[in-house]
């Protein structure tokens, strides 16, 4: 009866059903197996079908539904119809070579078994007939027909247009190649011939049996077989001497048939072609058709197929079915790819055969393996335990080498650990030692709750506890209450690693006394516990000479607030009277005088002029010590310093009959960038000096370039050199101290106070720069370098004419000392101007709102309201009109650093400290007003940095 056939040996992923007698399913859903199985119950051999005709209904609807809903995907299907059962051997071979090509692409294959090598074909061919019809109802459509063998595809092309109509259908394992061939090209087919390799196995049994004299082919009824035994007689006369029989089952029995395979001369070769039925229709497998025909021959067997090899078959080149199971899977995809089955020509099968032989059978007959064809497959050959077992060998023998690195491996870790144990140990001790060496007190705390673990003998000195005493003491417990938030706030800091030290913490003895400790801090785990470790300095005596040094600094800083201030204050109080003096002097000067007068005149001039210079001597060394006095740099012309120091030093030099050389080398740059205002003053102190020292001979300045320093800058070195006495050895040690003098206190012929080389060093290091002196080779020489960039703009000559004179101005004088009005006021009334003066800020206030002024000359010190807030309040007052914008120029006996900054910010234009000279206001008027400019120009607020400021 026909159904679904269920193998265990089915091959994974192949869905099978078996022909007649062979129940059951493989890879098909439970529930689909059990209709199947109960169809086949209900159409038993023992179960007439004439019984059981409303089970069989059921078993039709049951299998109908569940065909329809399990086990079909959305994915191609393909059906392959063998032309055999399940148990014969070459059926997995054909599906095997079909699932490596198709399952990959995703292709799944069901198998329809015929069953006509155990029934007869046409018996078999109307039973599957029935059968399959009545599964193809049920099922959905395949998109391709695959058939194996013979009697397969003559099904399929005896029925192909009922059961499946429209599919293309690739076939394999075809003998009748005439068919296989007429089919190349036709509408739907296309395959691969089995095509034996008939004339290559002969040639084989030709040279491993050289004394044969006959081959005899043993052969039934089977279409395959009928096609390889035509293919076997054409090959009579193509084998030099062998002879070509044929044992025809068609025509015996088995009995006949091993009656002439006895008959057989031991000398020759059988060749296997078919025998499964006799004559009489007795069928048996392939087994046991081989069995018998291997029980009656004297003779080797061969073949032409690749199974039977092992079970007594000698071998030939065979035919091997998985791989054209393979190759017509590459059609199957061909076609489901879109080709037509018509357009892919039918394959020839000699690719896929090759020479295999069975060790044994060669052996049983005494065949030289020796002759066998090149790249034979010899199978069976018995191998030595370690040729069969090498892998298992090799695997063992990792497995040991794996295990001994292992246990050599654990060896030289349990070395390392006891090595890591002794030198834990070691360290431990050592570790120990230190801390109970180490003067600083060492105390270890638990991070959680502050309890003590750990203290060394130092910090059991500083505290007066002992170890044991420690260990029930917690943080609380060594830090004064009131410091008790302090010091936790900083233990918790520590603990999370956002502090490491706590400077100057009161600690608490066990008798009650407080010292200063610093206590730094890091985390360390012990016996898996996190705990804090605290290094204690005491800092009491540190702390003590500190709350001290601070004391000094802050009396210091007191003593020199005082200095300044009384420096400023004295400042102030001298320059205002030698303001009103040098005034009057002037005045004096303009006036017709004798001779003796102008003297007279010309020797208070010079006075109070000394006394001017010592007070600014006095005041530079206040603010250099001070940190104050500023540097300002800005180009200058190397020339312009020669000729102010000529200018002002030759007359003197003139008068004592003493030489003035200023020599720049031609190496030198033109124009230098560097604060000139000091640069002048340093050199003025030393060239001055150096005149007023040397009674003849020459005073001599050299200027030079040593090259660049690291940062590019020029160094520039300046010596300034006489011829007179020199200096004292013991002077020279203390020569640029403040208030030195070179010579004794009471034989004095020059004079002076003795703060020019004091000043003199101070600006020099204050610049960036290095002073010496050399008093070896007679007369003096200072020599000194600074820093300087090479500037590359030009800028105005020294001693060019200087811009010329405002005409007639209109000046508020704003000033409570009357001696100064006095002077102030004569003067500018002397050089064409007209005066107003007021005493304080408020009447200038009232004076610019009651007339027009081209410009303010204003004290800062003043009484009711001062200078500098005046100036803001005329800035500010918008009332005043033109007047707000006023030029106003300070003239103030405040000289000290910072000074003119300050009127600056208030507002003012310019600033000239008292005692102010002639020269001195022409210039401020100057820049102030320039000439030509009268009351037009008080429309121009001038500050730092304008024209006003800079000349």
């Amino acid at each position: 009866m026909e159904g679904l056939f269920r193998s265990k040996a089915c091959p994974e992923g192949v869905r099978t059903s078996a022909g007649p007698s062979q129940p059951g399913t493989c890879g098909v859903p439970s529930a689909r197996r059990v209709a199947t199985a109960l169809w086949h119950e209900v159409q038993g051999a023992a179960t007439p079908w004439t019984r059981v005709r409303p089970l069989r209904g059921l078993a039709a609807v049951l299998l109908c539904a569940f065909f329809a809903v399990s086990a079909w995907g959305g994915g191609r299907h393909a059906l392959l119809i063998s032309s055999y059962h399940p148990g014969f051997p070459t059926f997995f071979d054909q599906a095997g070579g079909l699932r490596e090509a198709l399952e990959p692409a995703g292709v799944a294959l069901d198998v329809e078994f015929m069953d006509t090598k155990r029934f007869p074909v046409s018996e078999a061919s109307a039973r599957f007939l029935d059968s399959l019809r009545f599964k193809l109802a049920a099922l959905p459509a395949y998109d391709v027909v695959v058939t194996a063998d013979d009697a397969a595809l003559h099904f399929v092309l005896d029925h192909g247009r009922e059961l499946f109509p429209g599919l293309n259908v690739v076939f394999f394992g075809v003998n009748d190649q005439d068919l296989a061939h007429g089919l190349s090209g036709s509408q739907g087919f296309t395959g691969i011939i089995e095509s034996v390799s008939m004339g290559e196995t002969l040639q084989d049994i030709r040279s491993l049996r050289p004394g044969a004299r006959g081959v005899h082919a043993v052969v039934d009824g089977q279409p395959g077989g009928r096609g390889d035994l035509r293919t076997f007689l054409s090959q009579q006369g193509r084998i030099r001497d062998l002879e070509l029989h044929v044992l025809d089952l068609d025509t015996m029995s088995w009995d006949e048939l091993g009656s002439r395979l006895s008959a057989v001369p031991k000398s020759d070769a059988i060749l296997l072609l078919s025998a499964y039925r006799d004559r009489q229709g007795e069928g048996r497998s392939f087994e046991d058709g081989l069995g018998f025909i291997l029980r009656h021959a004297g003779a080797p067997v061969f073949h032409l197929w690749e199974h039977g090899i092992g079970q007594g078959i000698v071998g030939g080149k065979v035919i091997s079915h998985r791989e054209q199971g393979r190759l017509a899977g590459g059609l199957v995809l061909r076609i489901l790819g879109g080709e037509a089955a018509r357009t892919l020509p039918v394959i020839e099968g000699d690719d896929a055969n090759r020479q295999v032989f069975d060790h044994a059978a060669l052996t049983r007959f005494g065949i030289d393996e020796a002759l066998l064809p090149d790249g034979s497959d010899v199978r069976g050959r018995p191998v030595s335990l370690i040729s069969r077992y090498m892998p298992h060998i090799l695997l063992a023998g990792a497995v040991v080498c794996v295990l001994v690195t292992l246990v050599a491996a654990l060896l030289q870790h349990v070395f390392r650990l006891r090595s890591a144990k002794a030198s834990l140990m070691d360290s431990e001790a050592r570790y120990k030692a230190l801390f109970n060496a180490n003067a600083d007190g060492i105390l270890v705390a638990e991070r959680a709750g502050g309890r003590f673990v750990f203290a060394n003998p130092a910090v059991c000195r500083m505290f007066g506890y002992s170890e044991g005493e420690f260990l029930s003491l917690g943080v609380e417990d060594i830090h004064p209450r009131e410091h008790l938030a302090e010091v936790f706030a900083n233990f918790d800091q520590q603990s999370r690693g956002q502090k490491d030290l706590a400077e100057g913490l009161p600690c608490l003895c066990r008798d009650g006394g407080v010292f200063t400790a610093d206590i730094r801090s890091f985390p360390l785990e012990v016996d898996g516990t996190p705990c804090l470790v605290g290094l204690f300095r005491d800092v009491t005596e540190r702390s003590q000479v500190l709350e001290a040094l601070c004391q000094a600094r802050d009396a210091a800083e007191a003593a020199n607030r005082s200095k300044s201030e009384f420096l400023a204050n004295m400042s102030h109080e001298i320059r205002t009277p030698l303001n009103g003096i040098l005034g009057m002097l002037q005045l004096l000067e303009g006036l017709e005088q004798s001779v003796e007068q102008r003297q007279y005149v010309q020797m208070a001039a010079n006075s109070a002029r000394r006394l001017t210079g010592l007070l600014s001597d006095i005041l530079d060394l206040s603010r250099i010590e001070s940190g104050r006095l500023a540097v300002c740099e800005r180009p200058f012309e190397v020339q312009e310093v020669c000729a102010s120091i000529e200018e002002l030093f030759s007359q003197a030099a003139d008068r004592k009959g003493v030489r003035l050389e200023v020599v720049a080398a031609a190496g030198l740059p033109g124009r230098l960038t560097g604060d000139v205002l000091r640069l002048r003053q340093i050199l003025f102190n030393l060239v001055g000096n150096a005149v007023k020292f040397t009674s003849d001979g020459f005073v001599r300045v050299d200027m030079e370039s040593l090259g660049q320093d690291a940062s590019g800058r020029e160094r520039i070195l300046f010596c300034v050199g006489d011829s007179g006495p020199g200096m004292d050895d013991a002077f020279l040690s203390k020569a640029f101290e403040p208030f030195v003098q070179a010579e004794k206190e009471y034989v004095r012929q020059h004079q002076g106070a003795g703060l020019g080389l004091a000043i003199v060093k101070r600006l020099v290091h204050m610049l960036g720069g290095t002073l010496a002196i050399d008093n070896a080779s007679g007369g003096t020489t200072v020599c000194f370098t600074l820093p300087m960039a090479a500037a590359g703009e030009a800028c105005a000559a020294y001693g060019e004419e200087a811009p010329p004179e405002p005409d007639s101005l209109r000046i508020l004088l704003a000033e409570d000392d009357q001696v100064s009005v006095f002077a102030a006021r004569r003067l500018l009334e002397r050089i064409g101007h007209a005066v107003v003066c007021v005493e304080n800020g408020r009447q200038a206030l009232d004076a610019l709102r009651g007339g027009e002024f081209d410009v303010v000359i204003m004290d800062v010190q003043m009484p009711v309201m001062d200078g500098l807030q005046a100036a803001r309040l005329i800035r500010a007052d918008a009332g005043l009109g033109s007047m707000a914008r006023v030029p106003i120029i300070a003239m103030t006996a405040y000289a000290m650093s910072g000074d003119r900054d300050i009127c600056l910010a208030a507002g003012m234009n310019d600033y000239i400290s008292k005692p102010v000279g002639a020269r001195e206001l022409k210039r401020a008027l100057t820049c102030a007003v320039p000439s030509g400019s009268g009351r037009s120009g008080l429309g121009e607020q001038r500050t730092i940095g304008d024209e006003g400021a800079s000349c």
